[in-house]
Order: C-alpha cells, then structure tokens, then sequence
C-alpha cells in the first residue's frame, strides 16, 4: 500500500504490497516533482539574504520593534536624569558635600557662609 512521506506529503510506493503496480508517472513523479517545487519556492520566499559586510544578518526588524527599542532608550535616559537629578539634590542637601578619605582619616571641605561671609572649610570628620 503506498504511503506518503511526513513532511511534503511526497507519494511513496511501499516496494512490498505494491511492486506489482504499473509505474504511473504523473502520480509518482510528476505530482511530487511539484509539491517540491512549490515547498522550495516557499523557503525561498522566507529566506534572508547575507548583506555584505555583516556575518549572519536578518531583515526581520519591524518597525513596531524600532519604536519599542527607542522606548527602552528613552526610559533609560530618564531613569539616568532622575539618578543625576537625585544625586544633585542629595549634595545640595548636605551642608558640607565634599569628602575624601586620606589614610584613615575622613576630611570634608567646601564654603559655606557665617554672618554673611563666605568660608572655605577644611576640616576632619570626626
């Protein structure tokens, strides 16, 4: 009995059950001489061509998904000036921003005002 194979639904004879069948070469050859052309056209169709210069390339990149990727890049420099603008506030909020450590000991520095007048300090955080 003949079958058909699972992926083109190509026509098989079964060499056993149907070796005493006349050789019919529309069905056998014909038909799936098409059913191969028509599934080679359709990978075809879907392929993607290498562009020069680039290793393996797709030109599958929709234009949904460019705006969705300019989305993740706007979010993400907002989220960086909120972070900076944190961070500006935090230092304006202290009353001496700056420090540094020099060996173990912790030394701020900065101006700051006293009766109207602006100082320089620099001095050890204890």
């Amino acid at each position: 009995m003949a079958d058909n194979t699972p992926f083109l639904d190509l026509y098989k004879k079964n060499p056993i059950t149907d070796r005493n069948d006349t050789f019919n070469i529309k069905t056998m050859l014909n038909d799936n001489w098409d059913k191969i052309d028509i599934k080679t056209k359709e990978i075809d169709q879907t392929k993607v061509d290498k562009v020069i210069g680039k290793g393996l390339s797709t030109n599958d990149y929709t234009k949904l998904e460019k705006e969705e990727v300019a989305k993740i890049k706007n979010l993400a420099s907002i989220h960086e000036l909120a972070l900076l603008e944190d961070e500006i506030r935090t230092h304006l909020a202290e009353s001496m921003p700056h420090k540094f450590i020099d060996g173990a000991k912790t030394y701020k520095w900065g101006f700051r005002t006293k009766n109207g007048v602006a100082q320089f300090i620099y001095e050890e955080v204890i």
